[in-house]
């Protein structure tokens, strides 16, 4: 047991001292199967996964109410050591016995304060401590459950537990509150982009007729430019190098920080594309429709030079009557997206060829109409932006309360009746 120093007034005690172990089984035909989101908490599996994995047979899950816990000892993207979820969603549900699954008893009169202790992971290391070596069995780690409620956790007096739990709640309703607006201006977003991309609706002041133009008029494909070690390290370029081709991940590195690493430590090197303000970079796969040919545009505060040519369709403009702002929404048009989908081949993997690129039709508005889309839209992402960077602000706020609060580093009064 990892020996912790509390704060003066608080106890150390086990789990099972506030908590009693949930085995209550489904003897009601509860058909709401619950599954454990790291966003979203406990939630029904056919709305997380679009699909029940659930067994037939649900007589043998635990049956949950609302106020319930439950702790998921699979690891996952942000929790190592599993994650504690409370049932808020809905009345009742049932889950998979994999779970420990528990309830606040008489002598927990704040399961509010342990909702966010438990989202805190202060409990890793001690989680840590008892997990069997090398009990990572297909992401499962292997925890007995006479350990998991031996646990010992902090115990404050109750009006601190109440005072830090408000404070704590109060900090997750902003958060939620940011992440809804976000959601809405995303939407709003779309909508802009269904209707003025297509000529649905016209912004004041523009009525002149629109042209369908087959992409191989407006674009030609770059060649790739083999490029010696020597030649690269004399440019000092940036490489643009895509981690995932299927999610549009991309980071920048300097080229010269790699040349001199052996040849299986450097991104690949070879077949480079020369690349200008505008040109634009496809990604020609995906593993889902809507994410066939993700691109980006190079833009001049990049300061890109070249890119790798692997998994990639470089393009640059050829005709000047295409703002290179409006090239940043021209293929996110749904005019555009739908003859994509149809082209596309694959069966686990979906993609375009340079030909089937080329041959796309571009609804294009003359170009101060382009201008002008381009410039409603834009605005549109920096407000989105600006919100997620809010966000995120929000977020590293209310980590830095939950290490101080949670901890007793930073004390608070009692809580307003």
């Amino acid at each position: 047991m990892n020996k912790t120093i509390l704060p003066s007034g608080w106890k150390s005690v086990r789990l099972d001292y506030l908590f009693d172990r949930l085995t209550r089984r489904n003897d009601v035909d509860n058909t709401n199967v619950l599954t454990i989101s790291a966003h979203n908490g406990l939630i029904n599996q056919e709305d997380f996964f679009n699909k029940s994995v659930a067994s037939k047979d649900l007589s043998n899950y635990f049956l949950l109410k609302r106020g319930d816990f439950a702790y998921n000892k699979s690891y996952s993207a942000g929790y190592n050591y599993g994650a504690f979820k409370r049932l808020t969603r809905y009345d009742s549900g049932v889950i998979s016995p994999l779970y420990i699954c528990f309830t606040a008893n008489d002598k927990n009169k704040c399961p509010d304060f342990y909702v966010h202790y438990f989202e805190s992971m202060l409990l890793d290391r001690e989680i840590k401590s008892f997990a069997q070596e090398g009990a990572r069995n297909h992401g499962l780690l292997n925890i007995a459950v006479d350990d998991f409620f031996a646990m010992p956790i902090s115990f404050p007096p109750l009006p601190e537990q109440q005072a830090i739990a408000e404070i704590l709640t109060t900090a997750d309703k902003l958060i939620v509150a940011k992440e809804r607006l976000i959601a809405a201006k995303q939407k709003q977003k779309q909508w802009l982009m269904q209707n003025l991309l297509t000529g649905k609706i016209r912004l004041p002041g523009f009525s002149g007729e629109w042209e369908c133009v087959i992409l191989e008029k407006m674009f030609k494909v770059l060649s790739s430019l083999p490029l010696s070690r020597a030649e690269l390290k004399d440019t000092g370029y940036c490489y643009l190098h895509y981690g995932d081709i299927h999610k549009m991940e991309r980071f920048f590195v300097d080229v010269s920080s790699y040349l001199d690493k052996p040849k299986a430590n450097i991104p690949e090197l070879k077949d480079e594309v020369l690349l200008i303000n505008g040109d634009i970079v496809f990604v020609d796969a995906s593993e889902d429709y809507d994410g066939v040919c993700k691109y980006t545009v190079i833009k001049n505060d990049e300061n890109i030079k070249f890119i790798s040519g692997l998994h990639t369709i470089h393009l640059r403009s050829v005709n000047t009557n295409i703002d290179n702002a409006f090239k940043e929404f021209c293929f996110q048009n749904p005019i555009v997206k739908k003859q994509m989908v149809v082209k596309s081949n694959g069966m686990k993997v979906y993609g375009l060829s340079k030909t089937e690129i080329l041959k796309l039709h571009i609804p294009l508005p003359p170009l101060p109409e382009q201008q002008a889309i381009a410039n409603v839209l834009t605005t549109a992402d920096r407000e989105i932006e600006l919100l997620k960077k809010e966000l995120e602000q929000h977020k590293q706020i209310k980590k830095y309360l939950m290490q101080k609060l949670l901890t007793g580093k930073i004390r608070v009064k009692e809580a307003k009746a």
